[in-house]
């Protein structure tokens, strides 16, 4: 039997490329070329940093035409807008930066010397509210430098030679049934010649585990054209993928091959694993088992996506996995493919965001239409992947640079609590959509919007950040009365200073040389806002604002987690804080720079963070009565059980006497409620601030956790 590969021939070295003029012809004859290979995103070079218009990018090639195959001009990783010419002819222009194009360009070739060129644009959004980009944070948003446009090609493009008369043009493969072990497999296959049966044959091979390999076979008839077949198989040996967190995330290397009369076949194969997720009032079940998510929010692992690296992602996951995160939030972008199969082999969920950020205009709704499918295509294999969530804050937003006047607060609560075309007509279509064309995820319309006139979804608080909301003590209340909005908060957090080792890089140690305009265009500062919460202008060195900042950051990310915790499934599935890192140097909500050290804050969050935690709930802000009831609560995450848990708590005043001092024993079932374990009532003989420090002991591990409250 013979198999007909697809081949590449168009290589990514020893393209040029130069700036185009809206008024200059692409196919013209030009002198003033850069040599460059692909990928090639051109702020990178310092020749082109702050150029914004029209790139051309253009290759010429020698091909030897084959009249058995036809051919494709393959493209994935294209910012944004791209017009083709393949031998002085335009044969293709579309958008989508993360979308993968195909092009059948075989009766554009010739044999022997062929010129292909293509002018690339990512024009930067003139109207903030009515962006026509889906390019979501790449052209708008606070954690990312504005001056730095993407525009380029960060991806591959390729000429391939298609066996014909048959090709595989798309393949899926799922876990359709639990507890009966099927899968589904999805097929789409062009035919060019004759109706025929063929001969499918489907193998899964063991990729990252010793196992058995699985074979299945069947029939089937193809018509002339396009043709899309299903088909249910019964796999009972087959082993599941699992997050980390409960198992061994086991991934298959899956080979689909189809063997026409001819004896010839085509062959396709990706790599996944078989899972299956459901989401309760955003309770997450991942093979019926239940999991409390903890996790953060990514931003583009490279502001230029050619730039990513296995290196860096894997060393990003890592620093997730060993915080305790279970689940990493792909903030308002498609990322590079490493992250995705990084996930995969690593054991991480993903929640995917589709690329909208904020406000965009309504003539975009066809466009998001088609690349929703295609994001869903693209990904789809990745068992990490477990969530669609279609926009991110779909609401007129106050941008922190521009006066906050009373008419755009105005407009903040009429979209955020009435009408918003994006969220109520966009959102909520691009969500049926998705729903459609994969029931295999959870579908979140869209990314914080409330509960309370309508019915809301994941929740955004920046209480003790954004004044808005107001002071940190105020969630409480917030809690108490709004209980809905908890159910799953993906955005919470506040800005700090990086390590002093990556700060002094690019800051003076003298606070008073810090030129604060530059650093709040290119660094992101909100000064007014760190000026309001850790006051930063009685700060004299930079060490000092690092410190303050820090600090600020710790205690407010853990406010939010022991309050959450508190409340697992009552009513909240998990949480997300915003953000674990920076693309480039920034002051912002990261706990990790953006050389990959850790903030002191990252260490605080990990602590938080831990499956088994022990923790109580006071506010270090408030100033409490003499008479205080101190309450001691554990929870447990893990799938294991704990039968007995020790929790060491002593209280001590300003001067280390110690007020009170007690052991507690529990038992923590797998996957645990939380627990009131210690209730104190204590009567505090002087004012001051008071030390209450827990010491958690299990299976060999011991974790501290230390409050101060204030006493007046």
């Amino acid at each position: 039997m013979k198999t007909k590969e697809i081949s590449s021939i168009l290589s990514s070295k020893d393209w040029k490329f130069r700036q185009i003029g809206d008024t200059e012809n692409p196919l013209g004859d030009f002198e003033d070329w850069e040599k460059c290979d692909l990928p090639f995103q051109w702020q990178i070079n310092g020749n082109f940093r702050y150029y914004t218009g029209k790139g051309l990018y253009a290759k010429t090639f020698s091909l030897k035409k084959n009249n058995k195959v036809r051919y494709q001009l393959w493209i994935r990783g294209i910012f944004y807008y791209y017009h083709i010419y393949l031998n002085s002819k335009p044969i293709e222009h579309s958008e989508g930066y993360f979308s993968t194009h195909l092009v059948d360009v075989t009766k554009d070739l010739v044999d022997g010397e062929n010129d292909i060129r293509i002018v690339v644009s990512c024009p930067p959004e003139t109207s903030k509210k009515n962006k026509k980009l889906i390019t979501g944070v790449f052209s708008h948003w606070d954690c990312l430098d504005s001056t730095l446009n993407p525009a380029g090609i960060w991806g591959d493009v390729e000429l391939r030679a298609v066996p014909l008369p048959i090709t595989i043009e798309d393949f899926k493969i799922f876990l359709s049934d639990l507890k009966e072990k099927n899968i589904h497999i999805s097929v789409k296959v062009m035919n060019l010649g004759a109706r025929q049966d063929v001969d499918f044959a489907l193998k899964l091979i063991p990729h990252n585990f010793k196992g058995t390999n699985l074979e299945f076979t069947f029939t089937g008839r193809l018509s002339r054209g396009m043709n899309e077949i299903e088909k249910d198989i019964l796999a009972k040996k087959i082993k599941l993928w699992w997050p980390y967190e409960l198992g061994i995330p086991l991934l298959y290397d899956v080979f689909l091959s189809i063997k026409a009369k001819d004896g010839t076949s085509v062959q396709t194969s990706l790599k996944t694993g078989f899972r299956t997720v459901k989401v309760k009032n955003y309770v997450f079940y991942i093979n019926g088992h239940r999991i409390f998510i903890r996790g953060s929010n990514i931003p583009p692992i490279e502001p230029f996506l050619s730039e990513v690296t296995y290196k860096k992602v894997k060393e990003i996951l890592i620093l997730a996995r060993d915080a305790h995160m279970n689940m990493l939030r792909v903030h308002a972008h498609v990322d590079s493919p490493i992250l995705y199969e990084l996930a995969d082999e690593m054991g991480i969920l993903l929640w995917q965001d589709f690329p909208l950020q904020w406000l965009y205009d309504r003539s975009v709704l066809p466009r998001a239409k088609k690349q929703v499918i295609d994001m869903i295509t693209l990904l789809f294999a990745h068992p990490s992947v477990v969530t669609w969530s279609m926009h991110n804050e779909p609401i007129y937003v106050i941008d922190t640079k521009t006066e906050d006047t009373f008419f755009n607060k105005i407009r903040l609560l009429f979209s955020s609590f009435i009408w918003s075309w994006n969220r109520d007509v966009m959102d909520k279509k691009l969500a049926s959509i998705a729903e459609k064309a994969d029931n295999t995820r959870f579908i979140n319309p869209s990314s914080g919007t409330f509960d309370l006139f309508r019915k809301g979804t994941d929740g955004h608080l920046y209480f003790g950040w954004y004044p808005v909301f107001g002071k940190l003590g105020k969630l409480d209340m917030f809690m108490r009365i709004f209980p809905a909005n908890i159910r799953f908060v993906t955005e919470f957090g506040a800005q700090s200073f990086p390590n002093y080792e990556t700060s002094k890089k690019y800051l003076p140690d003298d606070s008073f040389e810090i030129d604060w305009q530059f650093v709040e265009t290119h660094y992101l500062a909100q000064r007014d806002l760190l000026n309001r919460w850790v006051n930063i202008n009685e700060c004299e060195v930079l060490k000092d604002m690092i410190e303050r900042t820090q600090s600020y950051q710790a205690e407010l990310n853990r406010y939010y987690v022991d309050r959450l915790r508190a409340h697992k499934y009552r009513p909240c599935g998990g949480f997300l804080n915003f953000m674990l890192f920076d693309s480039h140097f920034a002051i912002s909500w990261s706990v990790i720079d953006n050389e990959l050290i850790p903030k002191s804050s990252y260490f605080a969050l990990k602590n938080a963070l831990n499956p088994v935690y022990a923790f109580t709930l006071v506010n270090p802000l408030k100033r409490y009565s003499r008479n205080f009831e101190l309450f001691i609560y554990t929870v447990n995450d893990s799938s294991n059980a704990y039968p007995r848990v020790g929790i060491e708590v002593k209280v001590e005043d300003e001067k280390k006497r110690i007020v009170m001092k007690d052991v507690l024993y529990t038992a923590l079932e797998p996957d645990s409620p939380v627990k009131c374990i210690g209730r104190y009532s204590l009567k505090f003989r002087q004012s001051g601030i008071h030390t209450i420090s827990l010491r958690l002991k299990y299976a060999n591990e011991v974790l501290d956790n230390c409050y101060t409250v204030k006493i007046r």
